[in-house]
């Protein structure tokens, strides 16, 4: 039986559920100053954590394929399970938008290619599929990274500059109404590299309790820094502000780091001794891939059917739904051979 890390997998239903409430809250990217946008900013900044755990398990599980596989089948492997899917589902993304919601309209061949391209590559046919792209570069980029496995100075080096070139100092230019350089930024550390190499050096060491939580403060006061200062400066330019927004600067790298390392430290003793329950966990996680591709088509016919997006029981109860519903599609698209290969990774 394939060995498994059971705190991977409690991290990728989470994510995988954040994701989803991430989107229920989407009226957040709308500003107003309404009780309505202030509790979807909650849920944003609670949640936020999502995208970049997934890129830190990836690291995690990643960083050492070599003691499985070789190169070349570790690419075709990790390549084709993400690349098909992302093909076809946005292909079945424009037959939606054509056939169901009617916001496409296709007149010609050359017209179909255009939209085709962007649709792919720029994400206009679903935006929130953006992380196939930075995904599938990771890939590319383990073998080389998985060189340095046994180096971990060099890795924590790595982290380091890259965090000082894209974390810290961008940020803090924004913060002060200054440009920043961009030729300062580390070609190493670039995409979502730090996230990466910083979930294999925190999978596989023990920090010890006061450092633990020393960043768990760090991680609960960035998400107050970037609740309060979104509140406040938005509400000051009557406009939403992204002072604070983005996945690779320090607010959400703090937030991250403490999430992933509250989740790694817990005892699991009793789930791990529940069957049912282990089980239930690790068919959740198995369905995190197939849950994101298919839960914001939900979302949408929801909405088409009428559901309003400033109720708060559709941004609370919703989640749970929409997540719920997702998973039985995904349970029984699973039961079909060649369409399970596109839903689960």
């Amino acid at each position: 039986m394939k060995s498994r890390v059971l705190y991977y997998d409690i991290l990728n239903v989470l994510a995988c559920i954040c994701v989803v409430a991430l989107h229920c809250n989407g009226i957040v990217h709308e500003y107003s100053n309404t009780a309505v946008w202030k509790q979807a900013l909650i849920v944003e900044v609670i949640a936020y954590w999502a995208v970049p755990v997934f890129f830190m398990l990836s690291g995690a599980k990643l960083f050492t394929y070599r003691q499985k596989m070789d190169t070349e089948t570790f690419l075709k492997k990790r390549i084709f399970k993400i690349l098909i899917p992302w093909l076809i589902w946005c292909i079945l993304w424009l037959n939606y938008r054509v056939v169901v919601s009617r916001s496409i309209h296709i007149t010609s061949v050359r017209e179909l290619v255009v939209i085709l391209y962007k649709g792919i590559f720029n994400n206009e046919l679903q935006g929130i599929y953006w992380f196939f792209i930075p995904m599938i570069m990771v890939y590319f980029s383990m073998p080389v990274l998985s060189c340095l496995a046994n180096n971990r100075k060099l890795l924590w080096y790595i982290v380091g500059i890259t965090f000082i070139t894209y974390s810290l100092l961008p940020e803090l230019c924004v913060i002060v109404g200054v440009p920043y350089n961009g030729s300062l930024y580390f070609p190493v550390g670039g995409g979502y590299i730090l996230y990466v190499v910083l979930g294999y050096l925190l999978s596989t060491a023990d920090a010890c309790p006061r450092i633990r939580h020393f960043i768990y403060a760090l991680g609960i006061g960035s998400a107050v820094l970037r609740y309060v200062g979104t509140y406040y400066l938005s509400i000051k330019n009557n406009m939403k502000d992204t002072t604070y927004w983005g996945y690779l600067y320090f607010p959400c790298v703090f937030l991250s780091v403490a999430v992933f390392l509250f989740f790694k430290n817990r005892n699991y003793d009793k789930i791990a001794d529940n069957k049912k329950i282990l089980c239930a966990i690790q068919y959740l996680s198995n369905c995190s891939f197939g849950v994101y591709l298919i839960h914001y088509m939900i979302i949408d016919m929801l909405i088409q059917f009428g559901v309003d997006r400033s109720c708060l029981l559709w941004r609370t109860a919703g989640i749970l739904l929409v997540y719920i519903l997702s998973l039985i599609c995904v349970s029984v698209l699973k039961k079909i051979p060649f369409v399970s290969k596109l839903l689960v990774p």
